[in-house]
């Protein structure tokens, strides 16, 4: 008797343990946004199609990522989808803004998984009607080429214009802030690094002034603008000459090329050389799936 409860006792904990001990598949690393593991795609296609996704990211922020693999080996698109785009972290980390577009060759599967910042705009539904319009029927004349780039088309269309909740903010963030303001802005900066050599701030209220006069005439602003102008001009000018007279103490170079009237400026080491990775995003476990 006792020997049978150990026994089941010890089947009981390997059923228990066995789950946990299954780890997931570890994916090849992404060269890009486009990764043509199967290679389905020509050359100057990949470059197109990335170029085109490095663009939108740079506009909005969103991160989709194309993933093509020979086989499954067993596994479901599902959850190889999942697999790939936590690995891989598509999206912003704090908005989990990615799409992930998994082509299974000989499995002639597809899944669209998508970020959670992004189901309120790709919905299953949505996902799943790309799937059966853009790629099914290119893809079953050996065309995936088209049916790829049909689908991401379809995909920033939708982010684009779909919902008015993806890119809303980025696009009216600049209309907040009309051109005029932004180039007094501009000038603001260009002439005070000069003023902060003379030895009073004054200078930079009369100048403060004068561009709010000048904004309120382009902008029709209000009167109280010009005062604000009037304050930021003093704090600016006073701001850069205390800067501008510690660093000529110091021996610094205080030059408008390398110091901006006295703010020295630091020189990035980043180069725009190859792809980086991704930015840190989950998946919401959104999107659909699909055959051919």
């Amino acid at each position: 008797m006792k020997k049978l409860l150990l026994a089941l006792l010890i089947a009981f904990l390997l059923l228990w343990i066995t789950p946990f001990r299954v780890q997931a598949k570890v994916w090849p690393q992404p060269q890009g946004h486009v990764n043509d593991f199967a290679q389905l795609f020509t050359p100057e296609f990949i470059q197109q199609l990335e170029v085109k996704l490095v663009d939108f990211k740079a506009q909005t922020s969103i991160e989709i990522a194309i993933a093509t693999i020979v086989s499954l080996e067993e596994d479901t698109v599902e959850n190889a989808a999942v697999e790939i785009f936590e690995q891989w972290g598509i999206g912003q980390k704090d908005k989990d803004n990615g799409i992930l577009l998994l082509i299974a060759k000989e499995d002639r599967k597809i899944k669209i998984e998508v970020g959670y910042g992004l189901e309120s705009v790709i919905n299953d539904a949505v996902a799943g009607r790309i799937i059966r319009d853009e790629m099914a029927s290119a893809f079953k004349q050996d065309n995936y080429e088209q049916g790829v780039l049909l689908a991401v088309e379809a995909l920033i269309a939708r982010l684009e214009t779909g919902s008015g909740k993806v890119l809303d903010s980025v696009y009216q963030a600049g209309a907040t802030w009309p051109a005029g303001f932004i180039l007094l802005v501009c000038l603001f900066i260009y002439v005070f690094a000069f003023l902060s050599r003379s030895k009073s701030f004054y200078a930079g209220g009369v100048v403060g002034g004068f561009l709010g006069l000048a904004y309120r005439v382009m902008a029709g602003s209000s009167f109280f603008m010009i005062i604000i102008f009037i304050l930021t001009g003093l704090f600016l000018d006073w701001l850069f000459s205390q800067n501008y007279k510690k660093l000529k103490k110091a021996g610094k170079s205080t030059s408008w090329r390398s110091s901006w009237g006295g703010f020295s400026s630091k020189h990035s080491n980043t180069s725009s050389g190859g792809f980086g990775g991704f930015s840190g995003g989950s998946s919401g476990g959104g999107g659909a799936s699909g055959g051919w």
